[in-house]
């Protein structure tokens, strides 16, 4: 679906071919193509006033490549999945969820922030502990099934975890980074991306949190393995990771 349908009330007074043919799945798999405005940005800033239109703001963002053709990781792509969620649902992303998904793991103490508006922040936000997170790497690993009952469809999930596009190290942090080191085939996030995934070395991929939650999965092994920290999530981070844990993955 183009993304725009959704919400004509908070678009530009001229919206762009290049925006127009914005899909779901481009920001499904950071390709929309949008830089974040720094009035975006600013919402991770303590004390900052966040009280604004997110939809209308990111719809403002500028534009840097033509979606689905570049990756670019952009925070509020998931925010607005979210809201696409929630205006389809009628209800908030947790409500929704809690009897397809987290009532059947048994996740029972969860927390997901929400924006001004009382959407979903959707990619951030989330408190979730330990064992939970590995909950989440088993489905997936179990391609959607869960004690024999089937939570995802399969493909869908084989979709999710598989390489949709090429990718780099173009965190939200290192835009800018020097072009040997994004297009360095060695580093972690140059391994491909699908739908909110990462894919990894030895043929893994994970699911990424801020400052180093991760959540491996080793498909041909049958191995999940959960990481909660507080780091920066960074290239040292991992080879950490692989130096202590490469003999399991």
């Amino acid at each position: 679906d183009k993304v725009i349908d959704y919400f004509p009330e908070q678009l530009p007074e001229h919206v762009s071919d290049t925006l127009s043919s914005m899909t779901i799945r481009h920001l499904l798999t950071m390709t929309c193509g949008l830089e974040e405005t720094s009035k975006l940005l600013s919402v991770f800033k303590k004390n900052a006033d966040t009280d604004f239109d997110w939809i209308s703001e990111f719809f403002a963002s500028s534009q840097v490549s033509m979606p689905g053709t570049q990756f670019y990781y952009n925070f509020f792509s998931s925010y607005i999945i979210a809201a696409i969620i929630e205006k389809t649902s009628g209800t908030g992303v947790v409500d929704y969820i809690t009897p397809r998904l987290l009532e059947p793991l048994h996740i029972t103490d969860m927390e997901w922030q929400v924006s001004p508006a009382g959407i979903c922040v959707g990619g951030w936000g989330m408190k979730l502990c330990t064992e939970d997170m590995a909950k989440l790497g088993l489905l997936l690993l179990q391609h959607g099934r869960w004690n024999g009952r089937r939570l995802l469809p399969a493909e869908w999930v084989d979709t999710m975890t598989s390489k949709l596009v090429e990718s780099s190290p173009l965190q939200a942090y290192t835009k800018h980074s020097d072009p040997a080191v994004l297009n360095d085939p060695e580093n972690d996030h140059s391994q491909g991306y699908g739908y909110y995934v990462w894919q990894g070395k030895y043929d893994t991929y994970r699911m990424e949190g801020m400052l180093g939650n991760l959540a491996f999965v080793d498909p041909k092994k049958e191995i999940v393995l959960v990481l909660t920290s507080n780091s920066n999530m960074d290239q040292k981070y991992i080879d950490l990771i692989w130096k202590h844990f490469a003999h399991l993955l």
